[in-house]
């Protein structure tokens, strides 16, 4: 299953294009023309599949693939990434909205459409209240669009949020020697994405993706990362347990490039409909704690109160639609 990526290739989408790629996801990268032939060069070396283009609808070259599965519409210009999930949820792909900070500069309805219908929804905590407030939707709301939310925290790790079930905390890995400041959302992104394409549980996806944010964090080019299977994997013990290890290697050490099966030996290609159909069993917070409005700690904070049904592990479901 192929991920693609629309975007700059000089920006956040040519780093999350690159993470994937160095993790073996082999990226499509569907790239505006700029002035990035370095960049671009990089990029292929690493395994990225750049395609340029010059429309906001990415839908003629996505036909192009036969084993496209998600659609990453990332942080761009607002009216780009606007029209770029029109086209995307139009065509019946499956939409990743990662829209960053600049949709604060759409109208309410517009912010609406940049996530309705996502499979995944990834933003940070200031993105998600920013989010919340400029959608003038409750969190529950926001929560009924899309199919997971995930929040980054910075060193307090990540949240994890679905209609259907209590919130999951995943925590940080701790970094050793931070080498810049910025990157570490997107390398957790990376992460995440990785090992969903190799049928990993949502829990077992931000394992990795806490594992790879810190790598990144500690790297000082943007786009220097190099996953080594025994560090990342021994900071998950670290971080999550010997048992979190072992699933993440376990993930690392699949054939990661193609079709991949995962231990439990069913094939990792999904169909949009059942994208969440057998892992994910991630995230719901009552209506009530997060209305909208609300004064007082962050929403992500308030998800994670002690009232909120308490912290489950990831299972399997059937539905989560």
């Amino acid at each position: 299953m192929r991920i693609s990526i629309t975007g700059s290739i000089a920006g956040d989408a040519a780093e999350l294009s690159y993470g994937l790629a160095v993790l073996g996801a082999a990226p499509v990268l569907l790239a505006a023309p700029c002035a990035g032939f370095d960049e671009r060069r990089l990029l292929l070396g690493h395994g990225v599949d750049v395609r340029r283009t010059d429309s906001s609808d990415p839908v003629p070259m996505l036909k192009q693939f036969d084993d496209m599965g998600w659609v990453v519409v990332a942080d761009d210009d607002s009216a780009s990434m606007l029209a770029r999930t029109r086209h995307v949820i139009g065509g019946g792909y499956s939409l990743v909205a990662s829209p960053g900070p600049r949709f604060s500069r759409l109208a309410r309805d517009e912010v609406r459409t940049l996530v309705t219908g996502a499979d995944l929804l990834f933003t940070n905590e200031r993105e998600r209240d920013s989010l919340i407030d400029r959608a003038d939707w409750t969190s529950a709301t926001m929560l009924s669009k899309v199919k997971c939310w995930v929040t980054t925290l910075g060193a307090n790790g990540a949240i994890i949020e679905s209609a259907t079930a209590p919130a999951r905390r995943i925590a940080a890995v701790p970094t050793e020697a931070p080498a810049r400041r910025g990157g570490a959302g997107t390398g957790f992104r990376a992460g995440f994405l990785a090992a969903l394409r190799c049928g990993a549980d949502a829990a077992t996806a931000a394992h990795l993706g806490t594992a790879v944010a810190t790598a990144v964090l500690e790297t000082p080019e943007a786009q220097g990362f190099r996953p080594d299977l025994p560090t990342l994997t021994s900071r998950v013990e670290a971080a999550h347990g010997p048992a979190a290890s072992r699933r993440v290697r376990a993930l690392l050490t699949t054939n990661r490039r193609g079709r991949t099966t995962t231990a439990r030996g069913r094939d990792s290609r999904r169909g949009r409909d059942d994208l969440f159909a057998e892992d994910i069993a991630v995230a719901r917070v009552p209506g009530e704690l997060l209305a909208h409005g609300e004064q007082g700690p962050s929403h992500a904070d308030r998800a994670l109160a002690g009232d909120v049904h308490g912290v489950v592990e990831c299972e399997a479901r059937r539905d989560l639609s």
